[in-house]
């Protein structure tokens, strides 16, 4: 072979390999994902965390990678909510009442994370102020029934005034 059909078949190979690199190294190119990442962090340490419902580790987490959209996380197994949710809807009146706040606490015990590409979220979690919520309820709902057992003896003595 010549000097000059071998420059033509270097020619050749180079020119195919740039147009495939072109075509399907673009391809790749664009399919690539960005990520996000996850923090995750609580007081005190050493608690599971679930990312929509499958354990990822134990805080703290750090810079955890993940595709961009919106994700839950939570302190607690979702077997633990779905059990809560049918002792709320088979329970009596007590059993309702205790579930509801042990509800709450998986309420505050769950976040709503969005990960954006190359960004990093920050999520924490205060298991006293999260233990502190079915008390808060309980306080809460105390006023509210107290109130209205007051408006309701404040209205009885002037309907009992009234009538003498």
């Amino acid at each position: 072979m010549t000097k000059a059909k071998k420059i033509r078949w270097g020619l050749i190979c180079a020119g195919s390999c740039l147009i495939i690199h072109l075509i399907f190294g673009q391809a790749l190119i664009t399919k690539q994902e960005h990520y996000g990442f996850l923090n995750v962090n609580s007081n005190p340490m050493g608690l599971i965390v679930y990312l929509d419902g499958d354990s990822i580790g134990i805080t703290p987490i750090s810079n955890y990678q993940l595709k961009p959209k919106n994700y839950t996380i939570s302190l607690f197994a979702t077997e633990s909510i779905e059990h809560k949710y049918w002792r709320f809807s088979e329970g009596g009146l007590t059993t309702k009442y205790a579930t509801l706040l042990d509800l709450a606490k998986i309420g505050a015990g769950t976040r709503q994370v969005v990960i954006k590409a190359n960004q990093t979220s920050e999520v924490f979690f205060s298991l006293s102020q999260i233990n502190r919520t079915p008390t808060k309820i309980k306080i809460a709902t105390s006023c509210c029934l107290g109130s209205g057992f007051t408006i309701a003896f404040v209205l009885g003595y002037l309907v009992a005034i009234l009538i003498q």
